[in-house]
């Protein structure tokens, strides 16, 4: 028997019995005296020596890059859909992952190129309880976060709309993140009647403050002044740290300083006092107008400040509806939401979180007034509309 094939018998039989280092050994050696020698077959059983000996818990950039750089002259992207084990696509990945958690969004870019996303497949991982995103998914998202973070808007639109119609199903709404990436990059080339389209699709599945800035920055820069002022009020009004807000203020105080110049001025001292309160410093002209008021240039209680507008917020969000009276018709046993049935006989569904009023007095058959607002049914998977603002008489 040929000498070359004898030691690559030997090395596939070491590989079978987990014996990677070795088998790496024998492969390493025949081929850099015999390439020419090395079948698919012993190329594929290399590659996967090198998987397993150089990159699978490797975290030296040097070994990962070095190594995978060798499988991917050793070998070709498999079609997952067809061979769901691929060492080139895992060792990519691996590199991809390295890079990404290093925010090394060029290197990044460098070897994604290595890959053909069509290759990719849509099967999602599942561990402990917990979904993770398929490689397909997990292209997409890297692809459209180093883009975004490199500021290449136009490429960033491209490949964030290339994922969305790639996959019929996400991981734990990844999509969303596609979504989200795609309209800030719209933001930023100034196609807003595009981006709030967008923003509003991510927040019907996410409801945190910072999605309403964004909607409201799109229509600020639309020069829709009422729809921007809306949602400033409702990004204002929701969850979330107060200083961490201290770009949104301004917003409002922009839009109101006209109508109600006195709340715009506590827009102003709440900007302030958060400043103040982390020693970020403060603008001239925000500090003149701050000691002209009369103000106390050393408070840093801007919770306290906050806590004073949110009736004003309140007033400005529902100023075009009455408020609704209405019955607690049922409160679910873990005790988190329910339905109201209003004087109309219209059913709303609610959560304790939205009571502002009157919590202990929560029971079934209680009196309750209320307003309503929309929402998504993530259950039915169609929009809805529920109580909100709720106070138990």
């Amino acid at each position: 028997m040929d000498e070359t094939k004898k030691q690559l018998r030997k090395a596939k039989s070491l590989y079978d019995t987990k014996k990677y280092d070795e088998a790496l050994e024998i492969y390493e050696k025949q081929y850099s005296e015999n390439p020419e020698k090395f079948d698919i077959w012993a190329k594929r059983f290399y590659g996967w020596s090198i998987y397993y000996s150089h990159i699978k818990y490797s975290g030296d950039e040097e070994e990962l890059t070095d190594y995978t750089e060798l499988i991917t002259q050793l070998l070709r992207q498999a079609d997952l859909n067809r061979d769901p084990t691929c060492a080139y696509t895992l060792c990519v990945i691996k590199v991809m992952d390295y890079y990404y958690g290093l925010k090394e969004y060029d290197e990044l870019l460098k070897w994604m190129e290595k890959l053909n996303p069509k290759l990719l497949d849509d099967n999602k991982q599942k561990y402990e309880g917990r979904t993770y995103p398929s490689k397909k998914e997990k292209y997409y998202n890297y692809i459209t976060k180093a883009y975004y973070e490199l500021q290449d808007y136009d490429a960033c639109i491209e490949w964030g709309k290339k994922g969305l119609e790639a996959m019929d199903t996400f991981a734990n709404s990844s999509n969303t993140w596609y979504k989200w990436r795609i309209a800030k990059s719209l933001n930023e080339i100034a196609e807003y009647d595009e981006a709030i389209k967008y923003l509003k699709e991510v927040s019907e599945v996410k409801k945190d403050w910072y999605v309403y800035k964004e909607i409201a920055d799109s229509y600020y820069f639309n020069s829709d002044l009422e729809n921007s002022l809306k949602y400033s009020v409702e990004a204002a009004l929701k969850p979330g740290d107060t200083d961490k807000k201290v770009k949104l203020y301004p917003i409002i105080r922009d839009l109101i300083k006209n109508d109600y110049p006195e709340e715009a001025l506590k827009h102003d001292y709440l900007v302030y006092t958060i400043r103040n309160a982390h020693d970020w410093g403060n603008e001239d002209a925000l500090t003149e107008r701050i000691e002209e008021s009369g103000l106390d240039l050393e408070n840093k209680n801007y919770k306290a400040i906050e806590k004073e507008l949110k009736p004003f917020w309140v007033s400005l969000k529902y100023k075009n509806q009455e408020r609704k009276y209405g019955t607690v018709t049922k409160i679910f046993e873990h005790g988190k939401s329910g339905f109201i049935s209003s004087e109309n006989n219209e059913s709303y569904y609610f959560s304790v979180r939205d009571i502002v009023k009157g919590r202990k007095y929560l029971r079934e058959y209680a009196s309750v007034t209320f307003y309503t607002e929309k929402s998504f049914d993530k259950s039915k998977n169609k929009a809805s509309t529920v109580a909100v603002n709720i106070e138990v008489n």
